[in-house]
């Protein structure tokens, strides 16, 4: 839009404006009229804002670190945040909304939501996660997604029957529900290594974790 041009805001709408003096954009939100300076460009908008219904989510690629109008600010390039039901809002200049709004994942009792670290991180338990690393959680939850893991699925229970038995076998070392630390050797039926594995003063043999996993 030229120069004089009127726009109108409806409520729960917002604008990006760029100064071509100061080279800033700056956000406008509704309701109210805005009338564009000689030095004003509109070059976003007027959209809606961003509203989050209960129990969903949203992903924001590059966002704002703190927006004051009419000041330079800072975009965490290349970062994203997550952003949950809360009041609707609008994405500031650079911001950009990754994928749809998307429901929480509901863990249903004796289920449980398989997770990956995609960065190093202490988790919200204070577990220390190193990237690579997977886990899981078990429900019943709504679980909140973030940005230091992905997900990998949702896992439902096997169920084991009389005269049934589950073999397993582990995919990387892991501490068990009981507290137990299983090592990851490979090995199969035939055969399988008898080394030992000092981990914490606590002397584990390949042995120990093929009967554990037998069990």
């Amino acid at each position: 839009m030229n120069s004089g041009s009127i726009i109108g805001l409806a409520p729960y709408q917002f604008v990006h404006i760029l100064d071509l003096n100061t080279n800033i954009t700056r956000v406008e939100k509704g309701p109210q009229s805005i009338v564009l300076a000689s030095n004003e460009r509109l070059v976003h908008g007027p959209v809606p804002m961003i509203v989050i219904p209960p129990a969903h989510y949203c992903v924001v690629k590059d966002p704002m670190c703190k927006y004051v109008a009419g000041k330079l600010c800072e975009l965490k390039l290349g970062q994203s945040e997550v952003r949950f039901h809360s009041e609707p809002f609008c994405l500031y200049p650079g911001e950009t909304l990754e994928g749809d709004i998307k429901p929480q994942p509901v863990i249903n009792a004796n289920h449980a939501i398989r997770l990956k670290a995609v960065f190093d991180h202490t988790d919200s338990e204070g577990v220390v996660r190193k990237a690579g690393d997977i886990w899981q959680i078990e429900g019943p939850l709504l679980f909140f997604p973030n940005t230091n893991s992905k997900i990998l699925g949702i896992k439902a229970p096997e169920v084991i029957r009389v005269d049934q038995a589950l073999k397993l076998r582990a995919l990387q070392d892991f501490t068990d529900k009981s507290g137990r630390f299983v090592i990851l050797y490979c090995f199969n039926l035939l055969e399988y290594c008898y080394e030992t594995y000092d981990w914490k003063n606590k002397n584990i043999t390949a042995r120990d974790s093929f009967n554990y996993l037998l069990k």
